[in-house]
């Protein structure tokens, strides 16, 4: 059985070096000669490839590399739209447990999305976390937040209960329709409150300082409750002053509220009552 030399340097003599396999590898010296019998092609873990392997289950144990998948099909995965994705698989120490970042391949801006996963063992269910990013999240400038300058009420109507959480301008044409609060100007701001998707607050304050505020319901919205504080004037009427007094002489405590308000109309109503607490 013969030897192959390999030689360095401008001389044979004295600088070559024996190629053996008496391990069943290829060596130079002590140093094993790597090549397609005993080495991983990264081709196989799209490296250096355009056509990428496919990955169809997440809750096995992958080799670290990049794949393509389709959401739909692929066991385990963060989705179950059919949309393909970029997977990239990376190892745990001593290979226990992977971490997965997964992003949907669409030229749909809406539709793009981003999950990171991970699992401690080397196989079993993965925990999702879906990625936030530009395209998913909320700019809170449109909504009022952060802004410096005025953010319009997004609904033509003020009676739209779709109307997103946030805090607008309001002007004589915008919103154009629906029921605003009676004597007050057309000029001001509203704040809107989601409790659920179909039921809001809103808070109305105009340009001089009044507020009223209401509920926007499925079966029918509440009226304008206007806050009245001394000195406001609403459709003509002026609360004139309020009084709060207490009684606690006796082992309970007596509060007797007393509201008096005048009108242009040429009448006052005089608004007295207790409560036990």
């Amino acid at each position: 059985m013969g030897s192959i030399y390999l030689h360095e340097g401008a001389s044979p003599s004295g600088e070559n070096k024996l190629l053996d396999n008496s391990g069943g590898n290829l060596r130079w010296d002590t140093n094993t000669v790597y090549h397609d019998g005993n080495s991983v092609d990264p081709r196989t873990f799209g490296v250096g490839t355009s056509t990428t392997p496919t990955l169809t289950d997440f809750t096995i144990s992958n080799p670290a590399g990049l794949y393509r998948c389709l959401l739909s099909t692929a066991t385990g995965g963060p989705d179950t739209v059919g949309y393909n994705a970029a997977v990239v698989v990376q190892k745990g120490i001593n290979g226990s447990g992977d971490t997965f970042l997964v992003t949907r391949s669409t030229g749909t801006a809406s539709a793009q999305k981003m999950w990171f996963g991970s699992r401690t063992a080397a196989t079993g269910a993965v925990i999702w976390k879906e990625v936030w990013h530009g395209g998913n999240l909320v700019n809170p400038t449109v909504h009022g937040l952060g802004t410096l300058s005025n953010t319009e009420y997004p609904k033509t109507s003020i009676d739209d209960a779709t109307c997103p959480s946030g805090f607008y301008r309001v002007i004589n044409t915008n919103p154009s329709t629906g029921t605003r609060p009676t004597g007050f100007s057309l000029y001001g701001y509203i704040q809107v409150q989601s409790y659920d998707v179909s039921n809001k607050l809103q808070i109305y304050t105009d340009i001089n300082g009044l507020v009223a505020t209401r509920v926007l319901k499925p079966a029918g919205h509440t009226t304008w409750k206007v806050k009245l504080n001394v000195g406001d004037t609403i459709d003509a009427t002026t609360v004139n002053s309020y009084s709060l007094s207490k009684d606690n002489g006796n082992a309970t405590l007596l509060y007797s509220v007393t509201v008096v308000v005048t009108s242009t109309r040429g009448f006052y109503v005089l608004v007295m009552g207790t409560k036990v607490l």
